[in-house]
């Protein structure tokens, strides 16, 4: 009877071990999950993105309006020129300049990562490194998978939206960016591989 009662239960323990064997496992269900939720742990942006496209352009119209200054003011007048032809230069470039700095755009470009990697809006305030007030949002659309032509690898791609104001005076940016690897890779890289603008439609 005792016998009988043991092999009974032994039978009954290795039907539960293979019904949980059976089961989904949670560490797959967790995998699958975060595959859906199209977030991503990518560790930088490869390429330049648009506000820093604007950034350098500011930087160059500046420097070449002082020297096209000093030119026209002459030896005698040539620093004078010189300010004069800065002060011509900077324009709406005046609060771009403000995020020039090397530490000035790493912020923001690590703002940009949180949000490509998240696909949520993130936003940050700060003193820039000439004392002015920046705010920047940025917010990134839903992923679109892209067929690169010249080698037919799929890709994961995202349009990001800057919004940087500096004491007030706004510059809004679009950026589109795939992801490769451990990068978010800027459209002027990925143009390489036949990717285009009108193949990330969001």
């Amino acid at each position: 009877m005792i016998e009988i009662r043991i092999s009974s239960l032994k039978k009954v323990a290795l039907a539960i071990g293979a019904a949980a064997i059976a089961l989904p496992q949670p560490v797959g269900a967790f995998a699958q999950s975060a595959a859906d939720s199209n977030t991503f742990g990518a560790s930088q942006i490869e390429g330049q993105t648009q506000v820093e496209k604007t950034v350098g352009k500011c930087v160059v119209a500046v420097a070449g309006g002082a020297i096209i200054g000093a030119l026209l003011g002459g030896r005698q007048n040539a620093g004078r020129g010189a300010l004069i032809g800065a002060g011509a230069g900077v324009g709406v470039c005046a609060y771009m300049m403000s995020v020039a700095s090397a530490q000035d755009k790493a912020r923001l470009k690590e703002l940009q990562l949180r949000s490509l990697n998240s696909g949520q809006s993130t936003q940050d305030q700060w003193q820039t490194s000439d004392g002015k007030y920046a705010t920047a949002n940025v917010s990134t659309s839903n992923i679109v998978r892209v067929s690169t032509k010249k080698s037919g690898e799929v890709v994961n791609c995202r349009r990001a939206n800057t919004h940087l104001s500096v004491n007030g005076q706004a510059n809004d940016s679009s950026d589109i960016v795939c992801l490769r690897g451990d990068s978010w890779v800027t459209l002027d890289k990925m143009r390489s591989m036949g990717v285009d603008v009108g193949d990330v439609v969001v």
